[in-house]
């Protein structure tokens, strides 16, 4: 396993140097033969019918406990400087 990879480490950067670069593609002629009609193929429908959740239509008697905590937080007063 070990020599394959290192086998294709060594191979790959060969076969991106081996790609033609010498300009030899010609890329300004370009002929257009008929023009391109993208048609859609017929396809048969899936009947999904969704069904809708219950609404529950009322109040909620929504009860909270938050403890109560004192928080003592010790600083330097800043200092005040005129505009």
């Amino acid at each position: 396993m070990k020599h394959l990879i290192i086998f294709l480490l060594i191979l790959f950067p060969i076969i991106g140097f081996a790609q033609p670069t010498n300009g030899t593609l010609d890329t300004d002629i370009l002929e257009v033969t008929n023009n391109f009609n993208a048609i859609l193929a017929e396809t048969k429908r899936i009947e999904i019918l969704p069904s809708v959740p219950n609404i529950v239509t009322g109040d909620k008697n929504l009860v909270y406990t938050i403890p109560s905590k004192k928080i003592t937080l010790d600083y330097l007063a800043p200092k005040l400087r005129p505009l």
